[in-house]
């Protein structure tokens, strides 16, 4: 298991996670120029690659409204989300961490139950047409991904298509899963 940085971003930092739409059109870019595993260059101190660029997003010691909507903006790119009802928002709760790792993204989050929706208006302004490949730790959903229904329990692993519209809804009271884009 490797340590690696991370930043908590407080609700006043404007700073993005590293899945922005500029960020992940940019990857999409890198994606046919990237081959194999960056080994460390002459430029790295002791051999050692530079530290991973990672942001982190922890809701705990904002009221319910912020936390939802510190989470609600960094996720605003991929999707838009709602509470699964407006009594739920108080107590809302949420955590994420992404490291960009060149070519792909990671993310691993955790958050309260809600609905997330990507729709074509989404699509066609973020301009982002990643595959989202997930492993639901805890939790899953209930959906639908490009006309198909979907449904996704703990242990499983989900492959989203961000070219696609599609509408879930979390299971249960919360989630815990880890994310990949490429």
């Amino acid at each position: 298991l490797v340590n690696l940085p991370s930043r908590v971003i407080d609700p006043g930092n404007t700073r993005p996670l590293p899945f922005s739409a500029e960020t992940l059109a940019m990857k999409k870019d890198a994606l046919p120029r990237t081959r194999g595993i960056s080994l460390p260059g002459p430029g790295h101190r002791h051999g050692r690659p530079p530290p991973v660029p990672s942001s982190s997003l922890v809701t705990t010691g904002m009221s319910g409204s912020e936390r939802f909507d510190a989470w609600r903006a960094s996720v605003a790119a991929i999707f838009s989300c709602e509470p699964r009802a407006p009594e739920e928002i108080d107590g809302f709760v949420a955590r994420v961490t992404a490291f960009d790792l060149g070519s792909v993204l990671f993310a691993e989050s955790a958050a309260s139950g809600q609905r997330f929706v990507r729709s074509e208006r989404l699509i066609r302004s973020t301009d982002i047409d990643h595959l989202m490949i997930q492993w639901y730790r805890r939790g899953g959903y209930r959906g639908m991904h490009a006309g198909d229904d979907v449904t996704v329990s703990p242990g499983d692993v989900s492959v989203l298509d961000l070219s696609r519209p599609f509408k879930t809804r979390i299971a249960g009271d919360h989630f815990h899963n880890c994310n990949i884009f490429i």
